[in-house]
């Protein structure tokens, strides 16, 4: 079961469907994945952002994206003919995105879950490494999930994603 910070958010979740079914799919069965084995819910923090919503969150810190992997996973065209928001363009030209500009990205709160709960967390969203097409965090060894703390925003869990709709988990891994 799925759960949202604030109303907006939610909002923002029914938009996740058209820009990258493949990441609104992934929540939706971490979700039922959750409610099934640990009888608790997943509360998404954040989806999309603006590189201005990046900057005052992580500072200098914020991730790195490729910028031709950016181009090639969003739409340009609907950069340009957006006047109310340039960051997307902006951050291409600094080459300093991140995914969630892009809506490849979520995040969703680690506070509701035990440690073996967040071991077991992580196990079901890394079966998903095989299928994604973004590269590997560096830091966390995996293209799909990061637990962090970074910037003002305290610690969460970084879920990214882009690849096929029904992607498969990982052996031993079943989906709800």
């Amino acid at each position: 079961m799925l759960q949202f910070s604030s109303a907006a958010l939610a909002l923002e979740y029914a938009g996740l469907w058209p820009h990258n079914p493949g990441l609104a799919q992934i929540l939706e069965q971490l979700g039922h994945h959750v409610r099934r084995h640990f009888r608790k819910s997943v509360m998404l923090t954040c989806i999309q952002r603006t590189l201005g919503t990046q900057l005052t969150a992580y500072g200098r810190g914020s991730k790195q994206i490729d910028p031709r992997s950016a181009l090639h996973q969003a739409d340009p065209g609907a950069w340009l003919a957006d006047t109310a928001d340039r960051s997307a363009r902006w951050a291409l030209l600094q080459q300093r995105a991140s995914p969630h500009l892009f809506w490849l990205a979520a995040d969703i709160a680690p506070w509701l879950y035990t440690p073996e709960e967040t071991r077991q967390i992580l196990a079901f969203l890394r079966g998903f490494d095989p299928v994604n097409a973004l590269p590997v965090i560096p830091a966390a060894g995996s293209r799909t999930v990061w637990l962090h703390a970074a910037g003002s925003r305290g610690p969460h869990f970084h879920i990214q994603y882009h690849g096929p709709l029904r992607p498969l988990p990982a052996a031993g891994h079943r989906l709800a």
